[in-house]
């Protein structure tokens, strides 16, 4: 209220100007009298209501609670007989106690439940959550008589009664278990303690006499109140007059009003709220006398005022400024009341928000808001609810419009905390009045615990249902109709094990599986077929079937037929394998003697349980095993139990049941606490079943081994293995650490200047050291196989490619040792495939390698061929053939096997472990492949493997480049018949015509009667030169338009050759070759790249990163690696050197080794995160065992990148927390209109041609370094170009100079280098 003055003249003061300012003066203070009376009950009539709500959301919830608890309940209690079979034969007790510990557990979860009870169709309570002294029966109360005789009724709620099981007073809340015709099966019930309730009424603060209560909406019966009072007691009820029960009964669900209790017959101001689910409402009441004592206080401060003003205009203004105090207390007190709702607002445990309903702007948010959404209050008040809700914006719109109109009020929606969680809530939405206008008032519930509930369930449906296909024998239904056909409409998977037959080849016809039936028993089970048929009776049956790979096997089938309408009849039924039962009934009592014997000798016990009679029969060796004294009256089953081990007694039994109720088989390893000594002993146990006549089981028969030793053996070998695991992480470090400054230091000296052919011997040198890398990952491959850990990728790779990779690593040493090394591919085998390149790199390189190794002359051939291709997956078969030293047939045997090779002499011929082929088979095997061999000892041998991939549909070929030569004669000149086979297969496949000769009188005489088109001849055939053969063509004026040489040695060398005897050769291919590489060469495209170098990434920005490392060659090659890539480096020696600097200075990144002196990458991580969370610390260490990863990320470490370090992987990291960009060096390198680079002339070079190269590599180095170069020194250079170019190729150089275009320049100078290094 503002302050004001009134400047009063005495002198000037009259009778008239006094009534005057009477009047007015009771005038305004009517008027404000009238205006806070209105306003005090508007104030109490908001506050009341916004209470009644808070209590009814909050008891709302109480009750969903404790309806979803009773659902759970309903769920153990009708689920728990499904999921245990044996559940019906335990005792009253048992059961009672399984299912109270359910209900004890579900109580655990919920604290506002105090006990849950289940009672029988009569009332009896047969479970509970609390212990019961005594039968309680339920059957007398009002709520299980409303379930009873209204069968549409599933929930009920009682009034306040004093509960026996949980001697309280409570409300129960129940609900109906009803059988299929809705029959009452039983009730479970929920008692809700009235002493919670009257705590939460409690912590309402309505005032002295306010009230706060809740009673029952059907029944008007007084659940709780507070403050309790002598006169109102529970279960009391209302009279109809009553005007809340009239505004109730005329179907209001929330009101405001006055009254007059009739408890005191004091009028109040009252609020109440009918639940929407339930049959309740809660009342808030303020007593009259509260919410109108300022309204009084300030009326007689006004009325004194008025006299006030009679006695003076000083006292006047003196009155009104204590009104004006006065109006100030009154404000804080409503502020007061204000504080006290927001602060039950703000600590309230339930999740709260208040929205403004028109934008959807949170206003504010509760305590538990934020810890839930992980949102501070500031940041809370910043959002719009579309932040944390998942749903589109317009359906949010829609949803705030349906709260606000209450068409809706509970929402189940997923909603986005600060982290990026994502968790299912329920919102009960509803709109509150304020000064300030309607807002929407939200409680929000976490549901996503009973969502994953849900899932849970579902997923054990999914378990049971997986645990059906797992039985054993197959499960089937047979049809068999009236003309005489019959077939299996459904078999289990077993099906294969039992007829060796696939269950789709039986759907429409049994024949497949009748055939199996052996022929003297198939008029059995053809009359046992017809009898059954006939009577509708179960079909029995034992019979023999002859299988292919088991041979003659004995089946026992039971099946139940059902006629169908069409005259049919299906069988459900199962059959299953009793050969081995029939093999011991055959051979029981020769077995005996044998059996007595084999177990004297080898310390074995044979025991026999006979199930008629429950009598557990043994010998003298089991008394011996198990250390107990033999005597008569002993009764062996329970001293037997006696002795196995506490925790391993559950299983044993669980076994031996299953054994009588399923295959017959028993066989487990448990411990026994000998009797005479109490030494723990390791038991091996195995027992079948003896059957009768019938096919019944009579008796489990078995043997108990002490395998103690074993045991202990067994442990010692695990420990021997976790030494072997460390020894391969520690030695592959070792190598790993040297291996990277090797690689690292080649890829720097790779993006330096070099020759054509540096460049492709250190490319080899790239692919031989990772060749050794994935060597030493086989290693430990070998390791995770062994424990079956090893993962197989399944991403598109190239096959040509691939095979490019195997060439490079073995070129050299086919050409060292004289062997031709060739390949042949179908054409029609895609280049791009979907697998494990690596793997598949990795079995070739084996196969590749021990063919060149065993091969001193001959060939060396790989052959790709297609088994069986379908739509999107292809079956290919890869093999190894070489004319090497082969394999002895008694030595075979050996292969495959870890660390053995043909003989001891072997190794040390050749070398070797004899690991490879074991990988490559475990490989191929892990791949869903399968491998085979053959090998005649001095001729030669063939490895190879099959394996399925999925391709991707690509064309190389283009219509418009194989038009060109479709009308074309080729003439291939080799005498090797593969390659001549493999080269007319090829152009066969581009429908492209071919001839072939094998020497030089066939090459002369096609070449004077056919038109040849294209050559392609190989340069180093027997009695034929290639290279001699096109030199008398040129000689004798033959012209060939087009020539292609093969050669399966150095490109480079056969180029000077032909230079040297000024021989022209258009195109050269390099074998081993594949069918895209060979059209690439032929149509002049880009053929693959051993290197992929076209693309560099390069930091937007300039970075400054640490790299901690203490090997100073990988302190280089990390550096420069880096510094590449646009970072500035300093460097770390170890751990203490790199917290102090990042202590010290800000960096980006740090790059960090593990092992070091000093201080190690772990300990050193940690401290940094003492002071610094946010740096990004990437590990880059030679240690990559799993266990290291798991240590790196622990210790505070962002990502782990191994050594050798692999650029791309770098890029990959760098990407993540760096904006980089992609820097495309072939953009540079093309020159569309250069076409000088075909016309070079070497032979009229007239000065040294090595000066005239090195001249133009050094302009081309000054150029990027520099970007300019004085036009001396280029017009010498082009001087020097005089004779070698064409005079329009000189004249577009120089204009390229002169209007300074270097990007145009630099490619056009490195294409006549490239040219003048090939001729």
């Amino acid at each position: 209220m503002n302050s004001f003055k009134i400047k009063l003249d005495i002198k000037n003061f009259t009778y008239g100007w006094f009534i005057f300012s009477i009047l007015s003066i009771i005038l305004l203070a009517s008027l404000q009298a009238y205006f806070d009376y209105k306003r005090a009950i508007q104030d109490t009539k908001i506050s009341t209501s916004n209470i009644t709500m808070l209590l009814t959301k909050k008891f709302e919830n109480d009750f969903e609670q404790a309806e979803n608890i009773l659902k759970l309940a309903e769920y153990f209690v009708v689920n728990l007989p499904k999921d245990n079979i044996n559940f019906y034969s335990y005792s009253l007790e048992k059961k009672q106690a399984l299912v109270n510990d359910k209900f004890k557990f579900l109580i655990s979860n919920f604290s506002n439940i105090s006990v849950i009870n289940f009672a029988d169709k009569d009332g009896n309570i047969l479970y509970s959550s609390n212990s019961l002294n005594s039968l309680v029966n339920t059957l007398s109360r009002e709520y299980f008589q409303m379930l009873k005789n209204n069968k549409n009724m599933d929930t009920a709620f009682s009034d306040v009664v004093f509960s026996l099981t949980s001697n309280s007073n409570a409300i129960i809340q129940a609900r109906a278990i009803r059988d299929e015709n809705k029959d009452l099966v039983g009730v479970l019930t929920a008692l809700i303690d009235i002493s919670s309730i009257n705590n939460t009424l409690a912590s309402i603060n309505t005032g002295k006499d306010g009230v706060v209560l809740i009673r029952n909406s059907d029944t008007s019966s007084l659940i709780a109140r507070y403050p309790e009072v002598e006169n109102v007691n529970v279960n009391s009820k209302l009279p109809d007059s009553n005007p809340t029960i009239v505004r109730v009964n005329n179907g209001e669900k929330i009101g405001s009003f006055e009254y007059i209790a009739s408890t005191d017959s004091k009028k109040r101001i009252g609020s109440f709220l009918v639940m929407d689910k339930y049959p309740f409402y809660i009342q808030t009441a303020i007593l009259e006398k509260n919410y109108l004592y300022l309204w009084k206080r300030n009326l007689i401060i006004s009325t004194i005022l008025m006299i006030l003003f009679i006695i003076g205009s000083f006292l006047l203004f003196r009155a009104m400024r204590v009104n004006y105090l006065e109006e100030l207390k009154l404000f804080r007190d409503v502020k007061l009341i204000k504080n006290r709702f927001e602060s039950m607002f703000k600590i309230h445990s339930s999740i709260m928000l208040l929205i403004e309903p028109e934008t959807g702007n949170i206003i504010d948010a509760n305590n538990s808001a934020c810890a839930f959404y992980g949102y501070s209050l500031d940041e809370f008040r910043e959002l719009n609810i579309s932040n944390i809700n998942v749903l589109s914006k317009t359906e949010i719109k829609e949803k705030l419009k349906k709260a606000k109109d209450f068409q809706n009020n509970t929402f189940i929606f997923p909603h986005k905390l600060k982290n990026g969680e994502i968790k299912m809530v329920e919102s009960n939405t509803s709109p509150i009045k304020t000064d300030n206008g309607e807002i929407l008032f939200s409680i929000i519930k976490d549901i996503s615990n009973e969502v994953d509930l849900k899932n849970n369930l579902k997923n054990k449906d999914e378990l049971l249902q997986n645990f059906a296909n797992q039985v054993p024998g197959v499960l089937y239904t047979y049809q068999y109709f009236p003309d005489g056909r019959s077939c299996f409409p459904f078999a289990s998977e077993h099906i294969n094990e039992i007829y060796e037959v696939n269950p789709n080849s039986v759907v429409n016809d049994s024949k497949e599986v009748l055939e199996k039936i052996y022929e003297k028993d198939i008029k059995l089970v053809s009359k046992s077929i017809i009898k059954s048929y006939k009577k509708l009776s179960v079909w029995k049956c034992t019979y023999r079937v002859k299988l292919e790979k088991k041979g003659l096997r004995w089946l026992y089938g039971e099946a139940k037929p059902v006629k169908q309408t069409d005259g049919s009849v299906i069988w459900f039924g199962y059959i299953k394998d009793i050969t081995e039962q029939k093999n011991i009934e055959a051979k029981t009592l020769d077995t005996t003697l044998k059996l007595e014997l084999a177990t004297s000798a080898s310390k074995q016990g044979i025991w026999r349980w006979k199930f008629s009679t429950n009598i557990l029969e043994c010998d003298d060796s089991m008394y011996k095993i198990y250390g107990i004294v033999k005597t008569e009256e002993i009764n062996h089953y329970d001293i037997w139990s006696k002795t196995i081990v506490k925790e391993d007694l559950p299983l044993v039994e669980e076994k031996i049941n299953s054994a009588r109720q399923t295959d017959g088989t028993f066989d487990i390893t448990y411990r026994i606490k000998r009797l005479d000594d109490g030494k723990i002993r390791y038991i091996k146990a195995s027992a079948i079943c003896q059957f009768d006549e019938n096919g019944d089981k009579i008796a489990l028969v078995g043997s108990n081994i002490d395998i103690t030793e074993l045991e202990i053996a067994k442990i010692k070998s695990q420990k021997a293995n976790e030494a072997k695991s460390k020894f391969l992480a520690n030695m592959s470090h070792e190598i790993r650490t040297p291996l990277n400054g090797t690689i690292g230091l080649i890829n720097l000296v790779l993006d330096t200047p070099l020759n054509p052919l540096q460049n492709d011997y250190l490319n080899k040198a790239i692919q031989t050291s990772n060749s050794l890398l994935n060597i030493i990952n086989d290693i430990l491959d070998y390791s995770k196989i062994e424990i079956g850990k090893l993962d197989i990728l399944k991403e598109p790779f190239s096959l040509n490619q691939l095979l490019e990779n195997v060439t490079n690593i073995f070129g050299y040493q086919v050409y060292e040792k004289g062997l031709e090394f060739n390949f042949t591919i179908d054409p029609k085998i895609n280049n791009n495939l979907v697998g494990d390149s690596l793997r598949l790199t990795q079995v070739l390189n084996n196969f590749v390698g021990n063919a060149i190794k065993f091969t001193q002359k001959g060939y060396v051939h790989i052959d790709i061929s297609i088994i069986n291709k379908t739509d999107n997956k292809i079956l290919l078969d890869f093999s190894v053939k070489d004319t090497g030293i082969g394999i002895a047939l008694e030595n075979q045997h050996k292969l495959f096997k870890a660390f053995n090779q043909e003989d001891s002499s072997t190794t040390k011929r050749f070398g070797g472990t004899g690991l490879g082929l074991v990988i490559s088979k475990q490989l191929v095997e892990i791949m869903g492949g399968e491998v085979y061999f053959n090998s005649i000892k001095d001729k030669g041998s063939t490895f190879g493997f099959k394996i399925e991939l999925e391709y991707i549909k690509d064309s190389i070929l283009k219509d418009e480049n194989l038009k060109t030569y479709s009308n074309s004669n080729f003439l291939i000149i080799d005498d090797n018949e593969i390659y001549k086979d493999y080269l007319e297969k090829i152009l066969l496949s581009w429908k492209i015509k071919s001839l072939n000769v094998s020497n030089d009188l066939e090459v002369y005489e096609i070449l004077l009667k056919e038109k040849i088109d294209y050559i392609i001849v190989d340069c180093c055939v027997p009695k034929l030169n290639g290279l001699n053969l096109l030199k008398k063509l040129q000689d004798n004026n033959i012209n060939i338009p087009n020539i292609l040489m093969i050669t399966a040695y150095n490109k480079q060398e056969l180029l000077e050759e032909a230079q040297n005897s000024n021989i022209y050769i258009e195109k050269i291919l390099e074998k081993p070759f594949t069918p895209s590489t060979l059209y690439n060469t032929l149509f002049d495209k880009k053929i693959e790249s051993k290197r992929v170098e076209s693309k560099k990434m390069k930091l937007i920005t300039p970075k400054k990163a640490l790299v901690v490392e203490d090997n100073e060659i990988n302190q280089i090659v990390t550096s420069k690696m880096l510094e590449n890539m646009g970072f500035s480096i300093d460097i770390a020696n170890d751990g203490v050197e790199a917290v102090s600097m990042v202590n010290k200075f800000n960096y980006d990144m740090v790059f960090m080794d593990l092992q070091m002196p000093n201080m190690d990458g772990f300990e050193a991580t940690k401290k940094i995160r003492e002071f610094n969370k946010t740096i990004p610390i990437i590990a880059l260490s030679a240690a990559v065992m799993d266990k290291d990863k798991e240590l790196t990320s622990l210790a505070g470490m962002n990502k782990h990148l191994a050594k050798p370090l692999i650029k791309e992987e770098l890029e990959k990291v760098l990407d993540e927390y760096f904006e980089i960009s992609e820097i495309d060096n072939n953009k540079l390198k093309q020159l569309n209109n250069a076409p000088f680079t075909k016309a070079i002339n070497i032979s009229s070079v007239y000065l040294d041609l090595e000066e005239l190269k090195k001249s133009i590599q050094k302009l081309i180095i000054d150029l990027k370094d520099y970007e300019y170069i004085s036009s001396d020194r280029f017009n010498l250079l082009l001087d020097n170009l005089k004779g070698v170019l064409l005079e329009k190729d000189i004249n577009f150089l120089n204009k390229l100079f002169e209007k300074n275009n270097n990007k145009a320049l630099i490619p056009s100078l490195e294409n006549i280098l490239k040219d003048l290094n090939e001729k």
